[in-house]
């Protein structure tokens, strides 16, 4: 099962479905596992935290092997996984149960890389009073802590200001923004809203830089903002999607679009395709019959790395965490990027993004 969000008026990602099928559809192609084909179930969560309950509900009521690739805001049925013993593989990592839990294995650096690597692009920028402006669901108000301890790390402290999700206007908070003498912007805030935020800010005065996931930077949304786009700057766990020089995002870009040649390529994609190519690359190390049980051993078993085409080495034994209050992310990732003359441009490679600010807690 995927679980993915749909039917929002505030949010919505048909691409996580598209990078799902996709995927599948190269599995069976490549005759399935262990010979069988394999089917994906879609779940559509609304964005409502019952609704996505209730596909954590089904995927343990249906018997399912697996839960792989999903997008999850609120983690309520995480639980449920455990106690039927059904792995979730490469979730987008958004939330703090899917950071802990012992049956998640996030395939990149989820929460805490996309906001440790904001943190360090903001101070590359020389950002020395910063402000995150966050969403108020669980996942955004995540990502604060993470970017505000990462600023913590190099001695400097954030202000966070808070938003209903999905509001229509963000010129007050921009205005506060301003009036705060603030010299650096990270935005925690829904893709959708991007656009809104960038403008409202640079409407009210502000000159200074700003950082959102890349996601928020799509083809869509860098044409939406025209000339306020330039300069932006952006941040993702795993290879941005125009870095097609590297052979895997390639793949990605043209497999997603042979299914469904409007897609949009973004982020959230990447994440949910980044999550079965580990998954993937499980089950070709997996022996006998294919089961939850056996699949959840191999994952806990990994000690020779495995090679995510997007997001680099991934192993689960001889590794300690480096986030101690996430022990679930063992492959710390972040990649920073740039808007110039309309495109974004890749400014790092991935890599782990403590290494980028200095000094320790």
């Amino acid at each position: 099962m995927t679980i993915t969000v749909e039917q929002n008026a505030a949010f919505s990602v048909p691409q996580v479905a598209v990078a799902a099928r996709a995927q599948v559809d190269a599995i069976n192609a490549a005759g399935g596992i262990g010979g069988r084909q394999v089917e994906l179930r879609m779940c559509d969560s609304k964005l409502d935290p019952n609704e996505e309950a209730a596909c954590f509900r089904q995927a343990v009521d249906d018997g399912l092997d697996a839960v792989v690739g999903a997008l999850s805001f609120f983690g309520a049925g995480l639980e449920n996984l455990q106690e039927a013993g059904i792995p979730y593989v490469g979730g987008q990592g958004l939330i703090v149960s899917e950071l802990v839990n012992p049956i998640s294995f996030p395939a990149d650096g989820g929460v805490p890389g996309l906001y440790l690597g904001m943190a360090a692009t903001l101070h590359e920028a020389g950002a020395t009073k910063p402000v995150v402006l966050a969403g108020d669901t669980d996942s955004s108000q995540t990502a604060a802590a993470v970017l505000t301890d990462g600023f913590k790390r190099v001695g400097i402290s954030v202000q966070t200001v808070t938003v209903p999700l999905g509001q229509p206007d963000y010129s007050a908070q921009a205005q506060t923004i301003v009036d705060n003498g603030t010299d650096g912007v990270g935005l925690a805030v829904s893709s959708l809203a991007v656009p809104q935020v960038v403008k409202a800010l640079r409407q009210a005065g502000y000159t200074g830089p700003i950082a959102t996931q890349a996601s928020g930077l799509n083809d869509t949304n860098i044409a939406a903002l025209g000339d306020f786009a330039e300069g932006l700057l952006a941040v993702s766990t795993v290879s941005l999607p125009t870095s097609t020089d590297i052979s895997g995002v390639a793949d990605f870009v043209t497999r997603m679009r042979a299914l469904q040649a409007d897609v949009r390529i973004d982020e959230i994609g990447a994440h949910t395709w980044n999550g079965f190519d580990l998954f993937r690359a499980v089950v070709a190390r997996m022996e006998g019959d294919f089961s939850s049980k056996g699949l959840l051993d191999t994952l806990n078993g990994i000690a020779d790395p495995i090679e995510l085409p997007m997001a680099g080495g991934y192993r689960t034994v001889g590794v300690t965490p480096p986030i101690p209050d996430y022990p679930r992310v063992f492959n710390l990732t972040a990649v920073s990027g740039r808007v110039t003359e309309g495109k974004l441009v890749a400014t790092s490679v991935v890599g782990d993004p403590l290494s980028r600010l200095k000094g320790t807690r």
